[in-house]
């Protein structure tokens, strides 16, 4: 299964040691499905997940939030954005994105913020979920 995690959903996994986006996380980690990533969702991620603020909540160092990021990429698959979906969302800064999902094909974009995605949901073919529901989606893969 070829899946975006949005960078909400790291966030919350590195925040909460239970719950759906960490059991993402360790799934991510054995395997169990594909992340997909691309240059701008990859610098998004380290941008967000470097903040003080993110630091202190998950109670990790900056190199630790690193290693984070490079096990994503250890697993990831990388997708070259040809087609750019814009203008779509209300946020131009979450297009890239639902491009990372168009452009590799995706089965899942799984974000917190579904609403902030849902102009996208149904025009594509990768289904919009929350992490409890791509938990839900991935059950039969050991997640």
């Amino acid at each position: 299964m070829r899946v975006v995690l949005d960078t909400s959903v790291l966030v919350a996994g590195t925040r909460s040691a239970a719950g759906a986006s960490r059991r993402l996380l360790l799934g991510m980690r054995k395997r169990l499905f594909r992340p997909l990533v691309s240059v701008p969702l990859v610098s998004e991620y380290e941008a967000v997940l470097l903040r003080p603020e993110h630091l202190a909540a998950a109670g990790a160092t900056e190199a630790q939030m690193l290693a984070l990021i490079d096990d994503v990429l250890a697993v990831a698959e990388a997708v070259d954005r040809h087609y750019l979906a814009r203008p779509l969302l209300r946020d131009p800064a979450d297009h890239h994105v639902v491009e990372t999902a168009i452009n590799g094909q995706a089965d899942l974009l799984v974000s917190l913020n579904v609403r902030d995605f849902a102009p996208a949901a149904g025009l594509y073919s990768f289904q919009l979920v929350t992490p409890g529901q791509a938990v839900a989606a991935l059950r039969h893969l050991g997640v």
